[in-house]
């Protein structure tokens, strides 16, 4: 018995934003808002085309197209503007079931979990907010690892059921 099962779907959205490491280049009045924790984060200012025309892992989005919003007020760029990487995953099972006598059956069976080892990354670091006129965080835009709780590894398992 042959079993596959496969998963595709485009890049998921994700929000560019300036996380409160560094609000102190943003609006002094919100820095103890923001550094205070709890996942409070401010919207950039949308200033130019954060799309690129070749995406890779170290350029998915041009952080540059953003700034900080004037003190006092809210950035214009959207929720969900931009969009990570696609996802494609195989996963296959292969099994065969043997008759050893009239009460006993084995089955034998292997799986492979992302079958073919294809790198599925996860999205960018979308914090976009500056200190002066540098980027506060220099990985802005960039992939940093992959997707998924294994690391994208192929994981093959080899398993034997007796049935009685």
């Amino acid at each position: 018995r042959l079993s596959s099962l496969f998963q595709w779907h485009s890049g998921v959205p994700f929000t560019p934003i300036i996380q409160g490491s560094v609000a102190g280049g943003v609006d002094p009045g919100l820095a103890p808002f923001l550094a205070s924790g709890g996942g409070a984060n401010l919207f950039p200012d949308l200033v130019g085309d954060p799309h690129v025309s070749h995406p890779t892992t170290k350029e998915w989005f041009n952080p540059a197209a953003f700034a900080n919003p004037a003190p006092g007020t809210f950035g214009n760029a959207g929720r969900n503007i931009l969009t990570g990487p696609g996802f494609a995953d195989v996963d296959m099972s292969l099994a065969k079931e043997f008759t050893l006598t009239e009460r006993f059956n084995l089955e034998i069976k292997a799986d492979a979990y992302n079958a073919f080892n294809h790198i599925n990354f996860a999205n960018p670091d979308a914090d976009v907010g500056y200190n002066g006129a540098t980027l506060a965080d220099s990985s802005a835009g960039t992939i940093t690892g992959p997707a998924g709780f294994n690391g994208n590894r192929r994981i093959i398992q080899l398993g034997a059921h007796l049935r009685f």
